[in-house]
């Protein structure tokens, strides 16, 4: 049986990721394999479903962290701990189509301009956001809000 799926169990081997997370090659190969096949067939993925996964990559450090922001869950995957201020740009982002600036800052925030900096930098250093520079004023988008229609 395993021959007609891929999947060879004496061929199955501990590596790194695999004893990090308790898994072989052959289970690994096996979920990939069943994933494959049920295609449309799946059970359907929760919310809460990826809320635990996500927390189960906690062994990883804190690359991988949830942030709840009023109606949505944001996934962050980069290892930097987010300030209030950050996650704050990120829920104003929310109502923004995914782009903020300074004046939309100090304008919805009140925050002065070394604030805004000072936490978007940050942002943009961690590769959460882009920077556009063509514009009169500077502009931050969040690709991760703006390509997913996610905004309200």
């Amino acid at each position: 049986m395993c021959a007609k799926i891929g999947v060879d169990p004496l061929a199955s081997k501990k590596g790194f990721w695999s004893e990090l997370l308790d898994v072989g090659d052959f289970y690994y190969e096996l979920a990939v394999q069943i994933i494959e096949k049920r295609g449309v067939a799946m059970q359907t993925v929760t919310d809460d479903d990826v809320k635990r996964a996500v927390k189960k990559l906690s062994v990883l450090g804190e690359g991988f962290q949830l942030i709840d922001m009023e109606e949505r869950t944001m996934i962050v995957t980069v290892p930097v701990v987010l300030s209030q201020d950050h996650s704050t740009i990120l829920a104003l982002a929310q109502t923004t189509g995914g782009m903020v600036n300074v004046s939309i800052l100090a304008r919805e925030l009140q925050w002065d301009k070394k604030r805004s900096m000072l936490a978007l930098n940050v942002l943009l250093r961690e590769g959460m956001t882009w920077l556009d520079e063509q514009t009169s004023e500077p502009s931050y988008f969040f690709p991760s809000i703006t390509l997913s229609g996610t905004y309200t």
